[in-house]
């Protein structure tokens, strides 16, 4: 009697250490965010703890400060005067859930209706410029700059520094990053939410959210992120687009390559950055005033970054082939009736073209012949290869007389790929 009692004692142990087992499976399953396995990504796992940092708690009293790139408090002057002249339809006072949408609702995918959309560019190239052809639209939810808040809230690095080194210190939780936003997914991410609730908030401003009440948690910006149709984040702090292929294809990622002549990059830059402190007037003993050498870096690691991304979407795998699309920017300003319906097809967007509205200004593209001396622009053309120059239809200044021609555009068709 007794060994048939603890048989069935056993017996009962037994069961309910099934039942729960099988329960949690069931359940983890059921409640956890998909994430990529490791093997996705190219990057060694070793740099993935080197890189992975703690946050930092303490929110700053405000967002600018010393270390601040000022492309985050002025626009870009060439872009604003070509591109975005349209009036802003900011949607911030109506942020709200769908009706029985919670922050925890699934991220709401309806087939090739979801677009996830990156925007890989350069500082001073246009990026929020061609980023708010979607961004300012109501379905979509805005991520500026994740690599910004890398730099500024995890690494406290020099946000104005865009150099490799600099940079590539960041990648792995870019990576990591991205994948979260895409997927609504910001639970590893607290510096995410830090970002949003700094005074005057540039993350806030350019997603349109600036009457999102304070403080702003992670529910709230991932039920915002989950009401979306759409997701865009613009990254200007990625330095090679091939590292990130695994993880975009998994996550369904549609890619706008934007790329801008050296010169014009050159003088938004020089104009941002180094105007205060190079004042043009140094010459050396032959007369011809040097680039300083921050402008020669700037030129040299964007000449670098081009010839990388080309690279990756020319020959990179054919998933990532047929999944981005080369903009350039002089094509973008003087053509953007024709260029954002391109575009918003690449993307899978319907409707109207927001390019309505907005006023092509084919003077911004050679305005660094203006701000630039011709032997400055010669030097500045010298930095970068013929290669690279022919691969996006750029066009050197060879003579004065030609640099002296007010209808001389030095770009000319963009050739195929």
């Amino acid at each position: 009697m007794i060994h048939t009692m603890m048989r069935k004692m056993l017996f009962g142990v037994l069961l309910v250490s099934i039942v729960t087992v099988a329960y949690n499976i069931v359940f983890r399953e059921g409640q956890q965010t998909r994430r990529l396995p490791s093997s996705y990504y190219a990057m060694e796992e070793q740099s993935s703890r080197k890189s992975r940092v703690a946050v930092k708690t303490d929110i700053p009293e405000t967002e600018m400060d010393s270390n601040t790139d000022p492309q985050y408090t002025q626009e870009n002057l060439a872009v604003t005067t070509t591109v975005v002249s349209v009036t802003q339809q900011e949607n911030e006072d109506d942020v709200t859930l769908n009706e029985g949408q919670t922050a925890n609702s699934p991220v709401r995918l309806t087939g090739t209706s979801h677009v996830r959309l990156l925007v890989l560019a350069r500082m001073t190239t246009g990026s929020k410029a061609i980023s708010r052809f979607f961004s300012g639209r109501p379905d979509f939810f805005y991520a500026y700059e994740p690599g910004h808040m890398l730099l500024k809230f995890v690494f406290n690095g020099n946000v104005q520094d865009d150099g490799h080194a600099n940079l590539e210190r960041i990648q792995v939780n870019l990576r990591d990053l991205l994948h979260g936003i895409y997927h609504c997914n910001l639970t590893n991410h607290p510096y995410f939410i830090q970002g949003f609730n700094v005074k005057s908030s540039v993350y806030k401003r350019r997603a349109f959210l600036t009457k999102l009440p304070m403080p702003i948690t992670e529910e709230t910006l991932t039920g915002i992120c989950k009401s979306r149709d759409h997701v865009i984040a613009k990254v200007v702090r990625m330095t090679d687009l091939m590292q990130f292929t695994q993880m975009l294809q998994n996550d369904d990622v549609k890619v706008l390559f934007l790329a801008r002549d050296p010169r014009g990059m050159a003088a938004s830059r020089h104009k941002r950055f180094l105007h205060a402190i190079d004042t043009h007037v140094n010459k050396s003993a032959d007369g011809v005033r040097p680039l300083h050498p921050r402008l020669v870096d700037y030129v040299v690691e964007h000449c670098q970054w081009l010839e990388t991304n080309y690279k990756a979407i020319t020959e990179g795998s054919t998933w990532l082939q047929n999944n981005a699309m080369l903009v350039r920017y002089e094509d973008m300003a003087m053509y953007p009736y024709k260029v954002v319906p391109k575009m918003l097809q690449f993307v899978g967007i319907n409707g109207s073209s927001p390019a309505e509205g907005y006023a092509p200004h084919a003077d911004s593209v050679s305005k660094w012949r203006n701000y630039f001396s011709f032997d400055e622009v010669k030097a500045i053309q010298d930095l970068c290869s013929d290669r690279l120059y022919n691969m996006f239809g750029w066009k050197k200044v060879q003579y004065k007389s030609d640099f002296n021609d007010e209808t001389n555009t030095f770009f000319g068709p963009i050739p195929k790929l």
